[in-house]
């Protein structure tokens, strides 16, 4: 009798054992700022911790869950941003949670600075994302929804309610184009407004090269055009590059334009420290150089 409480004991103690592959995984970044506007500081950039878990269904369907705690740098407090559940299979693949538009899913192209800039018209987060399964080497379709109401699948403020969108990309070598769409409503109750993007990329012999541009076309008011362009040149742990992201009003002659120049160097593993100048193109005339290193593990 002993022998059996003894072993009751110790396999209590016992851990589970679970079919799903779990990792950890997150990132660490810090800026220092110079800024002509104010005073200089060092600030977090989106620190965050990542837990994945994956799992081989019996049907053949492949499921991920993913749950993140970021600090972002808007924030005070610690959201779950980017938690989400993913099924892939012969049916294609969908994300419901705080996942991607699929505007959001693709593009971005010219967003290569390791700090500022940032094409504005990259699309924003959905609750529910699906990738279509054509069996099209290179080829993406992506559609995305949400409901009208209010959705809290997280506690990311840019996941839009009501939001619809579509997005195509091919892939072609070194290459890659896409176009894509989405609306949503800048309030409840109110029309649509409509967003559209288009871009490019390009690399060869440690060349890249991108170019964007998207327009958005509220339901009332002036439609707003928006152009971004890159180039990175990559030789060995350095990285130089240019990025230019341009606003235009239409029917005005001004246009605001972002420019950032950047060297990065790579320490080794997923270590990467930073220098760049901001050159800010609203009236404020926020210039700055930003130095920074990031770690993601």
């Amino acid at each position: 009798m002993k022998k059996i409480i003894a072993l009751a004991v110790a396999g209590a103690f016992v851990a589970p054992v679970y079919a799903a592959e779990v990792t950890v995984g997150g990132e660490i970044e810090y800026v220092y700022t110079d800024s002509d506007a104010s005073d200089a500081n060092i600030a977090d950039n989106d620190n965050l911790i990542r837990v994945t878990a994956t799992e081989e269904l019996p049907n053949g369907m492949t499921i991920t869950g993913k749950y993140q705690v970021i600090r972002d740098t808007s924030a005070s407090n610690l959201e779950n941003d980017g938690t989400n559940i993913n099924l892939t299979g012969p049916h294609g693949n969908l994300t419901v949670g705080d996942t991607s538009g699929a505007l959001d899913s693709t593009g971005d192209y010219t967003d290569v600075a390791p700090s500022g800039g940032g094409f504005a018209m990259d699309g924003p987060d959905s609750t529910l994302l699906y990738k279509l399964p054509l069996g099209v080497e290179g080829l993406t379709v992506a559609v995305s929804h949400s409901p009208d109401g209010t959705n809290s699948p997280g506690s990311n403020d840019s996941v839009k309610d009501g939001e619809n969108g579509a997005a195509v990309t091919y892939s072609f070598g070194a290459g890659a184009v896409y176009y894509g769409t989405s609306s949503y409503p800048a309030s409840a109750g109110a029309a649509d407004d409509d967003y559209n993007a288009y871009g490019i990329k390009y690399s060869t012999s440690g060349f890249y090269l991108a170019y964007e541009s998207g327009e958005k076309e509220p339901a009332s008011g002036t439609k707003i055009e928006y152009t971004g362009a890159a180039v990175t040149y990559s030789m060995g742990d350095i990285k130089i590059g240019f990025e230019s992201q341009e606003t235009q009003t239409k029917g005005s002659a001004a246009s605001v334009e972002d420019t950032i120049m950047f060297a990065e160097y790579n320490l080794g593993s997923n270590v990467d420290v930073y220098i760049a100048a901001v050159d800010d193109g609203t009236t404020t005339n926020d210039d700055s150089t930003r130095v920074g290193i990031e770690y993601n593990f």
